[in-house]
């Protein structure tokens, strides 16, 4: 094993002083299975909009990102509510029709008004919003880089969370708006028959706004026992086989190409300065060359992912 390795790696006699590691065929294997494996990503990411899977497998990998972060920070994992999500597609509905791309439409209504839309009652309420993305990861990127965003996503107010993937027209070009919904709802006090209960409010009425990362705040009446509105529904539940994969490939597979390009870069790298430190006075620039060809490649195929493909697709990409 240690001759084998010898020759790959080391100058000497035996290979007569050229690593086979940086001979021609390794060289471009390397290339062209980096090729492969990051053409792949972008394949997946470039037909993934056109899959009926798309909405679904997004909004899995959003909201298992966002409470693994969570549970990292050691905050409550979110809920999906199956109220929020009707609210969160009747709003994106609304700024895909009427062509804007704001917590405020046009007309005055507040993300507020479809949380009561779909009787919510909530207690806090949140939205963050983006359009043009095709990657999850990235959009959850994007929000965390954003303190007003990242505020909404680790605040400990919220216990329930709903997600709508909307693809269609937006001001005349094809696009995806993404509407994220965070709530709390009121807990309904549970009244025992014929028995006088007394509740006095706690705290008074306030709502604040960020137009940035938005959030409501409602402090109601609560009591110790109560009945949470909504239906819940898991993220894990009735997935497919096929699902499954299709989660694996949009929340994990770019990480790992990424890996194992990184890998065969730090390889070359390595070789290359063995070749050139061990035998100072025996250089085949030939070698040097190809090496570093091969090294730029996979430089570039690191460089560009699914955030550069994002770009291509829509040209209008942003959070709000």
């Amino acid at each position: 094993m240690f001759a084998t390795v010898k020759k790959l790696f080391i100058p000497c006699r035996d290979n007569n002083f050229r690593p086979k590691i940086l001979e021609g065929k390794y060289l471009v294997y390397i290339l062209l299975l980096a090729c492969f494996l990051r053409l792949s990503t972008f394949l997946f990411f470039w037909q993934l909009p056109n899959t009926s899977f798309f909405a679904d497998i997004s909004r899995v990998v959003l909201i298992d990102s966002l409470n693994d972060e969570r549970t990292d920070l050691k905050l409550g994992t979110l809920k999906e509510n199956t109220s929020l999500n009707k609210a969160a597609l009747l709003k994106a509905n609304d700024m895909m029709q009427k062509g804007y791309f704001s917590h405020t439409s046009p007309a005055g209504i507040t993300p507020w008004y479809w949380f009561k839309k779909v009787g919510y009652d909530y207690k806090s309420a949140g939205e963050n919003l983006g359009i043009g993305f095709v990657d999850s990861s990235e959009l959850h990127q994007a929000w965390n880089n954003s303190p007003s965003h990242k505020a909404n996503l680790i605040s400990k107010n919220y216990k329930d969370i709903g997600i709508s993937f909307l693809k269609g027209s937006f001001q005349g070009s094809p696009t995806t708006i993404v509407v994220q919904l965070f709530g709390a709802p009121r807990i309904i006090p549970v009244l025992k028959p014929k028995t006088p209960v007394i509740v006095k409010p706690i705290a008074t009425t306030t709502i604040t706004t960020n137009i940035f990362g938005s959030t409501a705040n409602s402090n109601l009446s609560t009591t110790a026992s109560g009945v949470v509105a909504g239906d819940f529904i898991s993220v894990e539940e009735e997935r497919t086989f096929l699902e499954k994969v299709l989660e694996f490939f949009a929340k994990d597979y770019n990480s790992l190409t990424q890996k194992i390009v990184w890998g065969f870069l730090i390889i070359n790298i390595i070789a290359l300065i063995l070749n050139i430190v061990i035998k100072i006075f025996v250089q085949h620039y030939d070698l040097i060359l190809k090496a570093s060809l091969i090294s730029l490649a996979l430089i570039l195929l690191l460089a560009v992912g699914p955030k550069e493909i994002t770009s291509l697709l829509n040209p209008y990409v942003s959070i709000f």
